[in-house]
């Protein structure tokens, strides 16, 4: 498939639930982060703590000032990106997904519901021959990837780890539809920050598309320290669900999302 074709095809894939949200229908145009304020000293970004501007909290923009956090800012393969085309990959990515039904401890980090796998060693995906263990997955709304600058109202990441400390992302996106029983499984579980709550005996493959076309590309982590050498596993096809499921969502954390980065001459691959 050309990347003229692959590019066509990203655009249909945008198209919204007649059910639309309006986190859905926002658009972001540019890939390059905002510049730091020059005003801002640097012990002022010691005392506080990241996030995303609220309650006087460093935004986004500002990451890369706050000590350890350098790579925030001068990094060349940041994520996330905005998907405006893709190659088909010339080396078969090979990925496969081994999910199973498990519990997830969920704890409200005061950035997203974190719920992390009591077992990791039970899901498994493999990248490139690698196998990768599920760690965790968390939430962002609206998305932090865009596809041709467009945000869905919802992107859930599934963060893996190789035995060799590699990371390996799958990001699913969501959009307004037909109700999801199985996310509304995960919805009813956003706690509150000092809450905590377990999702049991949950098969994470039930949250993601059935069809695992995949984009392909190398960046990094979306939140402080920011570091590089993630394996990014974008699934292409949208998953739909209610607007009542996706509000709750959006209610528990509006905005936790990064800005797009610059792509930096990254290939995006489908596969």
């Amino acid at each position: 498939m050309s990347s003229l074709n692959i590019r066509n095809a990203l655009l249909l894939s945008l198209a919204c639930s007649s059910v639309a949200l309006t986190a859905c229908e926002t658009t972001q145009t540019s890939q390059t982060p905002a510049k730091s304020h020059s005003t801002v000293k640097a012990d002022t970004h010691k005392k506080a703590h990241w996030g995303y501007g609220e309650h006087g909290s460093v935004a986004p923009s500002e990451w890369g000032d706050m000590q350890g956090n350098a790579v925030c800012k001068t990094g060349k393969e940041q994520s996330p990106i905005n998907v405006t085309e893709a190659t088909k990959s010339i080396m078969p990515l090979n990925f496969k997904q081994g999910f199973q039904a498990e519990d997830f401890t969920v704890k409200n980090n005061g950035h997203t519901v974190v719920f992390n796998a009591t077992n990791p060693s039970k899901n498994k995906i493999s990248v490139y021959g690698k196998t990768f263990e599920l760690l965790q997955f968390h939430f962002h709304a609206p998305s932090e990837h865009t596809i041709m600058n467009h945000h869905y109202p919802l992107e859930i990441h599934f963060v893996h780890k190789s035995k060799d400390g590699q990371l390996a992302v799958v990001g699913v996106l969501y959009k307004a539809g037909p109700d999801n029983a199985q996310l509304a499984k995960v919805a009813d579980k956003l706690v509150k920050k000092g809450q905590k709550a377990t999702l049991a005996n949950f098969n994470v493959s039930s949250i993601m598309p059935k069809n695992k076309q995949t984009l392909a590309y190398n960046g990094s982590l979306t939140t402080p320290p920011c570091s590089e050498k993630v394996q990014w596993l974008l699934q292409k096809t949208p998953v739909t669900a209610s607007k009542g499921e996706l509000t709750k969502f959006i209610n528990s954390y509006k905005g936790n999302n990064r800005p797009v980065q610059a792509i930096n001459g990254r290939t995006v691959s489908i596969d």
